[in-house]
């Protein structure tokens, strides 16, 4: 798989099960990972075993025991430290509240609005036969045939009375509006990004400050655990360490991106190319050299004076 689909698909496990697991394969000194194959997180159980830390995993064939040095393990919030906390077991329930009104609802307006029941209302006591007959002369009531344009015929003084509730009275439509920012709430997403914000949510104006923001308090927390676990698994040289480029995800608009663009390259910061490779544009020839403001002087040739010129003689 591509390296794209590979984070995808451990970040998606670290998302749905808070934690992530991929299998490690080295060279023969065990010096260099050659092939990470990610594992499915439903299969594996850490464990602590004589004081090391073992991963058992169910396969057709039996279980396979990994050790540490060869599972890349991602995970998510816990309380021990050594394995995360599945997120589906604290947010069922609200995954049940929202599938049984989202079954309502559409049982509502398959139903024309009604809620199916109802009431026969009957002048006297009935027999034991005569509420047999009753319930086979009526029974479809309550599967809605009114809506299917039938025409029900009520003798003997009786009466119906549908079962009807309101819904606004059952607040639907806000029932429905909570359930996505519940959802949202647990995966630590801003219920305005996936359009389920009001009027009134607390979101930053500004495009830019709306991606900081999602990108501090959500997308951070992974990106960290992706550094560590990396650093933590694939790395032997202790010198060597992973750090993602989180520029191009604040999108900022064409005058504040010159802007920035123009006082890296004037207070020294970075070079010309540095800001063409950002924008995707070729390098130039001279664009390597840090200058600065002062008639942006290479940073070497700061402390040379140029030679003082004499005024010409007048004649």
């Amino acid at each position: 798989m591509k390296p794209r689909d590979f984070r995808k698909a451990m970040t998606t496990q670290l998302v749905l099960w808070s934690n992530a697991y991929a299998e490690v394969f080295w060279n023969a000194d065990g010096t260099k990972p050659i092939a990470i194959v990610p594992l499915r997180p439903g299969r594996m159980t850490p464990y602590i075993s004589n004081g090391d830390l073992v991963y058992h995993y169910q396969m057709e064939q039996g279980v396979r025991i990994f050790t540490k040095k060869s599972v890349l393990h991602l995970k998510g919030l816990g309380t021990d430290g050594v394995v995360g906390l599945e997120r589906s077991d604290y947010a069922r329930e609200s995954y049940g509240l929202t599938v049984s009104a989202d079954t309502y609802a559409a049982k509502q307006f398959a139903n024309g609005g009604r809620s199916g029941g109802g009431y026969l209302m009957f002048d006297q006591w009935l027999t034991a036969k005569q509420r047999e007959q009753a319930k086979e002369l009526y029974e479809g009531m309550s599967e809605g045939s009114f809506n299917k344009g039938k025409l029900w015929i009520l003798e003997g003084g009786v009466k119906y009375q549908a079962d009807s509730i309101n819904p606004d009275s059952m607040q639907m439509i806000e029932t429905r509006k909570m359930q996505v920012s519940e959802i949202a709430r647990f995966f630590g997403v801003p219920e305005v990004m996936i359009g389920g914000g009001g009027a009134t949510s607390a979101w930053p104006a500004s495009f830019e400050q709306q991606l900081l923001s999602f990108l501090t308090f959500t997308l951070q927390d992974y990106v960290d655990e992706w550094e560590t676990s990396i650093k933590e698994s694939l790395v032997v040289e202790r010198s060597v360490f992973a750090d993602h480029d989180t520029t191009g995800f604040i999108k900022m608009d064409s005058t504040a991106k010159a802007e920035l663009h123009s006082k890296w390259v004037q207070n020294g910061l970075k070079t010309r190319n540095e800001i063409r490779k950002i924008n995707n544009d070729p390098k130039i020839d001279g664009g390597d050299d840090l200058t600065v403001q002062v008639n942006l002087t290479p940073l070497d040739n700061l402390g040379a004076k140029e030679p003082a010129t004499q005024p010409e003689p007048i004649v």
